[in-house]
């Protein structure tokens, strides 16, 4: 659920994947896949391009995704459209590598299309190829959402540890990111954290903190 760009994405970060809808069938409960649960929203920074990554936990009686981009995060525009490969109920992964991005703010979001014509969005992840030095941002914040985006800027390659820390300083979660170098947004779960305020630590060849609120 909270797998990095760059070379690597591995380990769990928070309770497990692919959790749907459930209903009662003779006393028994039964889990049923929704069609469509966005993960591992990935943008990073490459030598052809921006590389957008993300996966489908639940495909089922998809049609296809549409990879939209944004310079403002308001107009999108549609840049690619993938067909679902699975519709198997279980986890689907698609990448594509936009060869011709905005010299500045790039902001992609992935439009999903069922059979039944309902249409569903993933969170958006964000590269700045205009930006400079090193950065950490996290958006939205604070945030309502389901999900956080977590932008790193220019960020030497080598392994760090990305953890979330509520305001007791207790660790909430945490993560293994191995990193290859350069840019990258990363989508993940807060695992319906509790409203209060929260830092995001990412510690390694650099080490960086960001404080968010969850209302």
């Amino acid at each position: 659920m909270f797998g990095f760009a760059a070379d690597v994405a591995s380990g769990q970060f928070g309770p497990g994947e692919g959790a749907g809808n459930d209903i009662i069938v003779n006393g028994s409960v039964v889990l049923l896949p929704l069609p469509v649960k966005f993960a591992n929203i990935i943008a990073s920074k490459k030598a052809g391009g921006i590389e957008i990554s993300f996966s489908n936990l639940t495909e089922s009686d998809v049609v296809k995704y549409i990879i939209e981009r944004s310079s403002d995060g308001n107009n999108f525009l549609s840049v690619k459209e993938l067909a679902a490969v699975k519709n198997d109920g279980g986890k689907a992964d698609y990448s594509f590598t936009d060869a011709e991005p905005i010299k500045g703010n790039n902001l992609y979001r992935i439009k999903s299309v069922e059979t039944n014509g309902k249409v569903s969005y993933s969170a958006v992840a964000r590269v700045d190829l205009n930006a400079k030095g090193i950065a950490l941002t996290v958006a939205p914040n604070p945030s309502k959402a389901t999900e956080l985006g977590l932008q790193i800027t220019n960020l030497p390659a080598g392994s760090y540890k990305v953890r979330i820390f509520n305001n007791n300083a207790q660790v909430v979660g945490e993560q293994l990111l191995k990193h290859s170098g350069g840019s990258f947004s990363q989508t993940f779960p807060l695992n319906k954290l509790q409203s209060g305020m929260y830092y995001l630590e990412l510690n390694g060849a650099v080490k960086m903190q960001k404080q968010f609120v969850v209302q």
